[in-house]
């Protein structure tokens, strides 16, 4: 492997490494950053469909029109409220079986023979109390999640790259004058 090779290497590690901890550290950037990367994506998938439907000039009535999807998804994720307001969602609706399921689990717990369940009482409590917190502040959730969830991604696919490179150089130097 030439030189210059691994040291686009290693500066392509080291700035995915600091692109982890970014996002780890720094929360609207990630959902940002995700949600415009799904847009370009789908405006891509988009536009390759347009030029390919043009192209080939055959029936198939309204399936032809499949480019138009993947435009319309490509305009919602460039605005990244649709991603944060969806996701929001996701984690209401998981706030609220939360809960149901910890009332659930109290009533159970309550009816569970001679003895009073307190373990359970006490999960069932966590969970009512976790699902509310969940659900007072679902966008923060989300928005946690997922720059905690890329941050973690990209710091192990950086040091992935590192450990990689590791490799590269100790072969180039094991096998020196070979090639």
């Amino acid at each position: 492997m030439k030189k210059t090779d691994m040291i686009l290497k290693g500066v392509g590690a080291a700035a995915m490494i600091a692109a982890g901890v970014y996002s780890f550290f720094v929360l609207g950037s990630a959902v940002d950053t995700i949600s415009k990367i799904i847009a370009v994506i789908a405006f891509i998938i988009g536009a390759i469909l347009l030029v390919t439907r043009i192209v080939e000039k055959k029936g198939g009535g309204i399936l032809r029109l499949d480019f138009l999807i993947w435009l319309c998804i490509g305009f919602l994720f460039a605005n990244t409220g649709i991603l944060t307001s969806l996701g929001s969602i996701i984690v209401i609706i998981i706030s609220v079986m939360l809960i149901l399921q910890g009332i659930n689990s109290v009533r159970l717990s309550l009816t569970a023979g001679s003895g009073k369940d307190i373990f359970g009482i006490v999960i069932a409590v966590l969970l009512i109390l976790g699902g509310g917190f969940m659900l007072l502040n679902s966008r923060y959730v989300f928005t946690e999640f997922i720059g905690k969830a890329l941050g973690i991604y990209l710091v192990i696919q950086g040091a992935g790259m590192v450990k990689e490179l590791m490799g590269d150089v100790k072969y180039s130097q094991n096998f020196k004058g070979v090639e």
